[in-house]
Order: C-alpha cells, then sequence, then structure tokens
C-alpha cells in the first residue's frame, strides 16, 4: 500500500485541526497520552497507516499516541471499545470500511445494534484511500509448456 504525501498530509490536516478545536477547550492538549483504535490486526495495511499517523502526530504535539489493534467482528470489537471511551478527544477511532460499520452508519438499518455512527462518533477526516484488486492465477492447462 502506498500513501501519496497529498492523501497522508490531508488526513493529519484533517486531525491537527480537530485537535485546534479541543484547544479551543483546553490550552494543553493533549496533555496525556492519545490513543488511536483501529479495528485491523498489526501489520494489516491500516495499522500500517495508524502507526505512521500515530508517530507523526507524537512528534507535532510532543505526547504520546498510541497505536490499538482491536479486530474482530467485522469492526464491531473495536466500535464497542471506542465507544465506551469517554468523549474527551484523547481516544480516537480509524475503523476500515466493513459491513458492520455499513449496517451501523444506516440509522434505523439495524436498530438491534448498540451503536449508532452518527450518534457515538464524530468525523474528523478521511485518512487514507485504499485500492482493491482481484486476480487469478494461471491454471496449469493455459499455461505453455516449455518444448
Amino acid at each position: 500500500m502506498k500513501i501519496s504525501r497529498r492523501q497522508f498530509s490531508g488526513g493529519a490536516l484533517g486531525l491537527l485541526a480537530a485537535a485546534g478545536s479541543a484547544r479551543a477547550q483546553s490550552a494543553d492538549y493533549p496533555n496525556k497520552p492519545v490513543r488511536i483504535i483501529v479495528d485491523s490486526a498489526a501489520g494489516s495495511a491500516n495499522d500500517a497507516a495508524l502507526r505512521i499517523l500515530a508517530d507523526r502526530l507524537s512528534r507535532i504535539w510532543n505526547q504520546q499516541v498510541l497505536a490499538l489493534n482491536h479486530p474482530g467482528a467485522g469492526g464491531g470489537i473495536s466500535a464497542r471499545v471506542a465507544s465506551e471511551a469517554p468523549p474527551d478527544g484523547y481516544t480516537l477511532y480509524m475503523p476500515a470500511t466493513s459491513p458492520f460499520l455499513s449496517l451501523v452508519g444506516a440509522p434505523g438499518v439495524a436498530s438491534n445494534l448498540p451503536i449508532e455512527l452518527p450518534r457515538d462518533f464524530a468525523a474528523i477526516s478521511m485518512i487514507l484511500e485504499q485500492p482493491l484488486y482481484i486476480g487469478a492465477s494461471h491454471s496449469p492447462a493455459s499455461t505453455p509448456s516449455p518444448t
């Protein structure tokens, strides 16, 4: 996965703008470590992007930014963990698009789910776009023989 400087900068600027609005509430934000929760496993593309972002924000803020992985249940575990955090700006949520988020993001579609994205989370910025590809291996019958 390659993230262009422009894509990364746009996402980072969005987070910094959010941090700037948090500063209006508190002149010393962040004065303790900031946690960013991702719904992907360690080593995934989303985890790699999060760790790059966390490193840069740590340098800018001069405060530790932690990358926390909570994979599973199609994003449901990380969404629950993030929604239960105090709404103080020290826990951020960086989900990948998943069937769970698609259901949760549509009010009234999954009324039995305990989380609703527009109600429980405030969007800050898009961090990156990740292309998806599909491919197939060559079948032995279609591969020319070396004769």
